[in-house]
Formats: C-alpha cells, sequence, structure tokens
C-alpha cells in the first residue's frame, strides 16, 4: 500500500545532506551540483581569467581566425574540440566548463553561464541569442541567502537550438 501524500505538502525541498560535499572543494561542489559559494577565491581567479580572455575574444577583428581560435584554446574545456566556430560577442562565466563536440557553431550574442559543466554534441548550431544557463537557487528563501547550485547541461549529436531559445539547469537535450 502506497504512503498517503503529507498535505499541506512541505513548502520546498529538503536541503541537501552537508555529510555528502563538506570534503569537496568549492570548484568540486560546483560542478557536481553541490550547494557552493561562489565567492571563493579559486572560483573568482577562474571567472575573472575568463572575463579578460571572453572581452579579448569579443574585441577582435573578424579576420583574426587564429587568435580567435588561440583565446578559445586558452578559455575553453582542454577537451574541447578546436574546430568550434563561435560568432562574438559571446559570454561565459568560467569557460573552462564548455567542452563542444567536432563542427559546433554558435551564432551572435549568445550567453553560456557555465557555473556548471556544458557539452555540446558533434555538429550542434546554436542560433543567435542563445542562452544556456547552469546556475540556479533554492527555492527557499532562507537555503538560498546561504548557498548558489548549478545543474550540469548536456546537448547531444546533430542538435539545433532555435533562435533565443534559453536552456535551464540540469537539462539534457537530444
Amino acid at each position: 500500500m502506497s504512503k498517503k501524500p503529507e498535505w499541506p505538502p512541505p513548502p520546498y525541498p529538503p536541503e541537501p545532506d552537508p555529510n555528502e560535499y563538506e570534503h569537496l572543494s568549492e570548484m568540486e561542489r560546483k560542478n557536481a551540483g553541490y550547494p557552493c559559494d561562489f565567492s571563493d577565491p579559486e572560483l573568482v581567479m577562474i571567472e575573472r581569467k575568463a572575463r579578460i580572455l571572453i572581452r579579448e575574444f569579443n574585441d577582435s577583428h573578424p579576420e583574426e581566425d587564429d587568435h580567435r581560435q588561440k583565446i578559445l584554446s586558452d578559455l575553453l574545456h582542454p577537451m574541447s574540440n578546436p574546430s568550434v566556430h563561435i560568432e562574438p560577442p559571446f559570454y561565459i562565466d568560467y569557460g573552462q566548463n564548455i567542452k563542444f563536440g567536432e563542427n559546433v557553431y554558435v551564432n551572435f550574442g549568445c550567453t553560456f553561464m557555465d557555473t556548471a559543466p556544458i557539452t555540446i554534441g558533434k555538429n550542434g548550431l546554436i542560433a543567435p541569442g542563445v542562452s544556456i544557463l547552469t546556475a540556479t537557487h533554492p527555492l527557499d528563501p532562507k537555503a538560498r541567502l546561504k548557498y548558489a547550485l548549478a545543474k550540469p547541461i548536456s546537448i547531444g549529436v546533430d542538435v539545433w537550438i532555435g533562435g533565443r531559445a534559453v536552456i535551464c539547469p540540469g537539462w539534457k537535450v537530444r
């Protein structure tokens, strides 16, 4: 016999058990989707480096393909395929959490909040103005004051994301 649901339902999902993640660094917590402090000095340093690189990328001349590819190789996940083509302006948080498959095209004005890993498979097409957002927050306002969350996003092979679409934290697009 199934248990009768609690009524009224609890207002918010329970907070994660700190015993599950207290041994992890803030970076490891962030990437695993556990509560974390985004003001951690290591995270701030990585984000600052990414902001400098993405500004240089966005300010580059359209004919500076080699320079743009060098910036992307310094910015993106080391396993990203170098065949990715990104049209500026492009906005990111960390860069190193974004992994592109072969032959991916990202059009103008996209925002990738890569607080957690973002993976885009081979032959992906990302239209102008798309937002891919891994950052999220607890529903409980008291918990929201204590920590933030991030959930990875995975976009499969041969996927086209249409203009101004928003891909939310934790989504798997196939």
